[in-house]
């Protein structure tokens, strides 16, 4: 598979571009256009005698069933919309349909599809935990991956590398779910660091036959087709990250230096409303952007809301009691050590 060269909009025109246009890429986001979410439930509640050690990652099915993958406990808990626990999904070990140390799983085609970090593998069940399939990795396992097209495409979790190896390295690696490897495509990006730190650092989420890749620990998000095409690519503005810049990664580097200290984004997601990013933010914070990656609204939780971390996303389109629609947020979260997920809506949406 080929990537597309993407041509290098020099700074000087970008500028004077940004000087004419007052809308899309250049609009600048102000206090007055954030949007403010309402906390309406959270779980699990202390009378649900549930206890999470720590979440990893979220996904919902499409019934909107929560799956929290607990890598703590090598548990993947499932919560039904309303917030009530359903059922455990609790099997540690190596045997077939077992798992250790989950990091990550996806609620699709009424399979659970687990990330067996601590076996290098990858666990497909039915959603009462019955093994479907199980197959190993024959790389690096997964930081994340995504199901679209009856293929799973993976990015490795490279961990620390040494930029000498990068040329030789692919970003995304394409499996069918038997387990079979297809190819792989994608670059990774050059940062200016001798060593990589990669693990854990990229988000895919698939949408309308495209891929969309987000770096959680750097200014940077990319778009392929499903053949492995890059389509486009964007950094965040730095300041408050709520406007993408067109750009080639080639014509740049980053510095890894400081990465370590907190994380850029925890969460994506990619529907038919746009593209919604999660940021390490407390009160919560997500910038939303249509799929031509211009500026909507950015959606803040209330000063009061109390949240340490989050740890991932996801968004849905609803309807409130007055039958008007707008957006329900889950956030995976923690406070002083307690693990939860707090949903929000929005007061107030623009489509």
């Amino acid at each position: 598979m080929q990537i597309n060269s993407v041509k290098f909009i020099s700074p000087a025109f970008l500028l004077a571009l940004l000087s004419i246009l007052p809308h899309g890429l250049t609009y600048q986001p102000h206090e007055n256009d954030s949007v403010s979410l309402t906390l309406i439930n959270e779980f699990p509640s202390a009378d649900h005698d549930i206890f999470i050690g720590y979440i990893n990652s979220m996904s919902l099915d499409e019934s909107n069933n929560i799956y929290i993958t607990d890598w703590r406990s090598s548990t993947i808990h499932v919560f039904n919309a309303k917030g009530e626990s359903t059922k455990s999904v609790h099997k540690p070990g190596r045997g077939p349909g077992e798992f250790f140390y989950p990091t990550f799983s996806i609620a699709q085609n009424n399979n659970l599809y687990i990330n067996d970090t601590g076996n290098r593998r990858l666990v497909i069940t039915d959603l009462d935990g019955i093994e479907v399939n199980t197959f190993l990795f024959d790389l690096h396992a997964p930081a994340s991956f995504a199901i679209a097209d009856d293929k799973l495409f993976i990015l490795p979790d490279y961990g620390r590398i040494p930029s000498s190896e990068i040329p030789e390295l692919s970003l995304v690696h394409v499996y069918d779910l038997s387990g079979n490897r297809i190819g792989e495509f994608g670059e990774l990006p050059l940062f200016v660091d001798n060593m990589i730190p990669l693990a854990g650092r990229a988000i895919i989420k698939p949408s309308d036959d495209h891929l969309y890749i987000l770096f959680t620990y750097y200014p940077l998000m990319q778009v392929y087709s499903m053949e492995g095409d890059l389509q486009s690519e964007y950094r965040f503005d730095k300041m408050g990250y709520e406007a993408l810049i067109p750009g080639n990664y080639k014509s740049r580097s980053f510095s890894a230096q400081g990465a370590n200290v907190r994380f850029l984004f925890k969460g994506l997601e990619v529907n038919d409303y746009g593209i919604f990013i999660l940021h390490h933010h407390d009160p919560v914070k997500i910038v939303h952007f249509d799929k031509q990656f211009n500026y909507i609204q950015t959606f803040r939780s209330p000063s009061d809301i109390r949240i340490d971390y989050v740890f991932d996303m996801s968004v849905v389109n609803n309807q409130n009691e007055e039958g008007a629609e707008n957006f329900r947020f889950y956030i995976a979260n923690s406070l002083e050590d307690e693990y939860k997920v707090s949903v929000f809506e929005a007061d107030s949406v623009k489509f």
